[in-house]
């Protein structure tokens, strides 16, 4: 049940966010008993992402919205966040969004003999994936991928951020 009602709700929210200049980046939905958990992330595209003033804004639209809609019949609560530094990449945009990143991938069975990569991503449609990593690159398909999420490369960050010419 939670993956349909993610969808309803991912396609009445989306235009909310568009209208606040966000980028809906995800909608889950986990009912627990008799209370369930609405999770929606979104970005702001650019350098700035996404503020708390920006998640306070969308969960209020939000909040009237549904409670209007109605496509969850029990009681929930209702989270808007960002995706964070450490953002996950589920959708195929997301592996798009993040070529070019450092990613951290579980794989659901082992190549070469391990499950776990660490490396810069490489993709041009999100479903053929490149990943470079110590060892060299690795070749995968999303569809192999268990879970993947931004690992930020914060020696590189350290580094932009004391270099003159960047300030």
């Amino acid at each position: 049940m939670s993956a349909p009602v993610a969808s309803l709700v991912e396609a009445l929210i989306r235009p909310l966010a568009a209208e606040l200049g966000l980028t809906l980046w995800d909608v889950e939905y986990r009912g627990s008993g008799r209370r369930g958990l609405l999770r929606v992330t979104v970005d702001r595209p650019g350098e700035a992402g996404v503020t708390v003033e920006d998640c306070h804004l969308l969960s209020q639209e939000i909040s009237v919205l549904l409670d209007v809609e109605d496509p969850i019949h029990h009681a929930y609560d209702l989270e808007v966040s960002s995706p964070g530094m450490r953002r996950h990449l589920r959708h195929a945009w997301h592996f798009v969004a993040a070529a070019g990143e450092q990613v951290e991938i579980t794989l659901y069975a082992p190549v070469d003999g391990r499950k776990r990569y660490l490396g810069r991503l490489a993709t041009e449609d999100g479903e053929q994936l490149t990943l470079t990593t110590e060892t060299g690159e690795l070749r995968i398909t999303r569809d192999q991928v268990s879970k993947a999420q931004v690992a930020p490369d914060f020696d590189a960050l350290l580094n932009r951020l004391s270099d003159p010419k960047d300030r």
